[in-house]
C-alpha cells in the first residue's frame, strides 16, 4: 500500500466512496453575472433545480442576490460542491409570508 495515497473516501481519492462521488453538476445553472443586488437577510424561495443525474427537483432555499434575469439561491446539498448558484429568474418562486 503506498502511504502518499490518498484513504477511501478523501480528496484524491479514485476509490468508491469518495466524498465526491455524488457531486452532479446543476445544469441550470448560469454564470456569476458582473452586476447584481444583494439581499443581507436572503428572501424565502422555492428553486427549482436541475441535476445531471437525478433530474428536475425543488428546493426550499433562500435568494441572496439577483439580476433582472437571474437569482443567486443557497445551495445547501451534498450533490454540489458550491453552496450557491445562480438560476434563471423562471427557475425561482417567492415562498409564501414573504409579502
Amino acid at each position: 500500500m503506498d502511504p502518499t495515497a490518498p484513504a477511501p473516501g478523501m480528496p484524491g481519492s479514485n476509490q468508491p466512496g469518495a466524498w465526491h462521488d455524488n457531486l452532479q453538476q446543476v445544469l441550470n445553472a448560469r454564470p456569476v453575472p458582473d452586476r447584481w443586488t444583494r439581499h443581507r437577510e436572503g428572501i424565502r424561495v422555492r428553486a427549482r433545480i436541475v441535476w445531471s443525474r437525478d433530474g428536475e427537483g425543488y428546493l426550499d432555499t433562500v435568494a441572496f442576490g439577483w439580476t433582472r434575469q437571474l437569482v443567486l439561491v443557497r445551495l445547501d446539498d451534498a450533490r454540489s460542491q458550491f453552496r450557491g448558484v445562480w438560476i434563471p429568474v423562471g427557475d425561482v418562486q417567492r415562498r409564501d409570508g414573504d409579502g
